[in-house]
């Protein structure tokens, strides 16, 4: 049986677990360097953002089964990643992560938030298509495809930009 999903912001403690959800989750995840980047700016002002969510069982420990990402980034919220193992996948971990994101937005009187989805499949028929996800958590395509998003390794994928206005 699925047990309670808490999110509670990152602390620089739990970098190794972030790094492994993120290498879970992603085909081209993080390095250690852009992670210490990102957890020791978190929750500083203008600076990233980063949340873990932990399944808590019944005898009290924590297993983190979650993460997201976001950053203030040209007067927007820019989200970076959103991630969940696959045994809690499709069990509303994911729209608890947007929904910390878009309180959080709320709160600071951001207007936009939006994810770049190069490394999310986002085309039809992928069995990692994202699409249908934001689009339920209230984002809309903006119609721009990216061509120029360029990954570790030298190859190129495309992706598609979404956005929500707030307010």
């Amino acid at each position: 049986m699925f047990g309670q999903p808490v999110i509670r912001l990152s602390r620089p403690t739990d970098i190794n677990n972030l790094r492994d959800l993120d290498i879970k989750a992603y085909d081209y995840p993080l390095n250690m360097d852009q992670w210490k980047t990102l957890v020791e700016s978190s929750g500083k002002s203008g600076e990233a953002r980063c949340v873990l969510v932990e399944y808590q069982s019944a005898i009290g420990s924590n297993k983190p089964i979650g993460f997201g990402v976001w950053q203030f980034h040209e007067g927007d919220y820019l989200i970076l990643r959103v991630g969940t193992v696959k045994p809690y996948r499709r069990k509303g971990i994911g729209k608890l992560i947007v929904d910390t994101i878009l309180k959080d937005a709320n709160k600071k009187g951001i207007k936009v938030v939006k994810i770049t989805a190069p490394d999310l499949q986002c085309r039809p028929g992928d069995p990692d298509d994202v699409s249908a996800f934001l689009i339920a958590c209230g984002f809309k395509a903006n119609g721009k495809i990216l061509t120029d998003w360029k990954f570790m390794f030298g190859k190129y994928r495309d992706g598609y930009e979404f956005e929500m206005r707030l307010g």
